[in-house]
């Protein structure tokens, strides 16, 4: 009987030290945080006959070592029983420590602060470090890149969802993320990870086009610090590849025209962008239902069977499309003749016209160049005469003392040779000098109103003398 109650006593025993002696901290492995902002550490613990010890005891504290975990030896940096805080600017146990929840928030976060941290709890009754499990507090210059998550690859047509995920380390001040697609709708929340940090996820969902493919999509998280500036975090990029069918789908034919009987003539097929690229092209007659042949250019020689319309189309795993229609003209012999006929006469009949054309505006060029000459001539030489001077046709208008001008000539007839002897001694027998007055209307220039003889002799002979001689000049003046 007394070793039952031996047992029995030694069984609680081993069953308290056993239960006292379990305890344990969840924490992440590792808090990242950039400089000037805060840090939120989501931590849980486990008490063995945790009630009983917080009922016994009646005061629950939490506290933070940094570098190692003896209490003793390290330094301190939140003491929930002195209620103390080091090295940080402030920490705050925003979890409900009686419910387990030893959650807590490091703020103002700088270079200093990059460490391990243990968890320890305090009671009046018990005390316990967690010496098991820390967590790192990585502190870096500018916040972790976000990270992109969707599909690769997607048909044109299809909806698409990208996920951007950014650390929010701060509860406080979570980040912004922006995409550079706005055509999309975008929705944002708050999520939590495995490990109990939080993080700030954004959605994008659009339809995929093929302005999309091999397009950079990318997201961007901007953050603030404590003191109110902002920094920004590298963007992350996201490359979509987009299926699709080629938008259009053209066929031509070459030479264009009708063409000889017997010419070589190439039918080409084009398509535009398409992913993956088009390889199968199929050509087909307009009047036919079966294929006429494969392949993006045909070339044949042309017989008159060959007119007609053609158009080819292209295959695509996400649909074919087919081309415009293309005409295939066939030149007869006999019209092509009578063709090149009235092209020869129309060629030529312009040419006639162009020539004379030409004659005209040359003709029509010097009548007016000789008018100008004329018209110049004129000008220059009423501008020589004297302003009170009228222009006549040969020059200007004498004065009236040129007018009265006399003139005197003498005429001498005795070196004349006359008919004979007789009539030579005659003449030198009755020989006189002669005046005779002029008046004269202008220069170089006599009219036979203005030639009045008047003549004047001391001695009058009436002589009538008729030279006969060859070559022989004679003069008769009477009075």
């Amino acid at each position: 009987m007394i070793f039952f109650k031996a047992l029995i006593v030694f069984g609680h025993l081993w069953l308290a030290a056993g239960v006292q002696n379990t305890y344990t901290v969840s924490l992440p492995n590792n808090i990242h945080v950039f400089v000037g902002s805060c840090a939120l550490v989501p931590c849980a613990f486990n008490i063995s006959d945790f009630e009983s010890k917080l009922n016994q005891s009646g005061s629950l504290h939490a506290a933070w070592i940094k570098g190692g975990s003896k209490f003793a030896n390290n330094p301190v940096v939140y003491n929930g029983t002195t209620n103390a805080t080091k090295l940080f600017e402030r920490v705050e146990v925003t979890g409900d420590l009686r419910q387990k929840d030893c959650s807590t928030v490091f703020y103002n976060v700088n270079e200093s602060h990059h460490d391990i941290y243990f968890f320890r709890t305090e009671m009046t009754t018990f005390n316990a470090t967690f010496i098991d499990k820390s967590f790192s507090l990585v502190v870096e210059d500018s916040p972790a890149s976000p990270r992109v998550s969707g599909p690769s690859e997607v048909a044109e047509g299809s909806s698409v969802n990208l996920t951007c995920t950014a650390a929010a380390p701060c509860p406080y001040q979570p980040p912004n993320i922006t995409w550079s697609l706005h055509s999309g709708d975008i929705s944002t929340h708050i999520q939590y990870e495995g490990d109990g940090t939080k993080t700030l996820v954004s959605f994008l969902t659009f339809t995929a086009s093929r302005t999309h493919h091999e397009r950079e999509i990318f997201c961007m998280a901007s953050y603030r610090r404590q003191d109110q500036s902002t920094v920004e975090a590298n963007r992350t990029e996201w490359a979509l590849r987009v299926l699709f069918s080629p938008a259009v789908v053209e066929a031509s034919v070459s030479p264009s025209g009708a063409v000889a009987e017997g010419s070589i003539v190439t039918l080409t097929c084009n398509s535009s962008e398409a992913n993956p690229p088009v390889h199968n092209y199929t050509w087909f007659r307009d009047t036919q239902t079966s294929p006429v042949r494969s392949g993006p250019n045909i070339t044949f020689n042309v017989s008159s069977s060959h007119a007609g319309l053609y158009y080819c189309r292209a295959e695509h795993p996400q649909g074919g499309k087919g081309s415009n229609r293309v005409e295939l003209k066939v030149q007869d012999e006999e019209k092509t003749t009578s063709a090149l006929l009235v092209g020869l006469i129309v060629g030529g009949s312009l040419a006639v016209l162009l020539v004379a054309l030409l004659i005209f505006v040359i003709s029509r060029n010097k009548s007016t160049t000789l008018q100008e000459e004329e018209n110049t001539s004129q000008h220059e030489t009423s501008a020589a005469c004297d302003g009170d001077r009228p222009v006549q046709a040969n020059g200007c208008e004498p004065t009236e003392d040129e007018k009265e001008e006399i003139h005197y000539a003498e005429i001498d007839f005795s070196k004349s040779s006359l008919g004979d002897s007789s009539a030579k001694a005659e003449l030198e027998q009755g020989q006189e000098t002669e005046y005779a007055e002029v008046h004269l209307s202008g220069r170089g220039s006599q009219t036979d109103d203005q030639a009045d003889t008047h003549a004047k002799t001391a001695q009058t002979d009436q002589t009538d003398q008729t030279g006969t001689g060859n070559g022989e000049l004679y003069a008769q003046v009477q009075k």
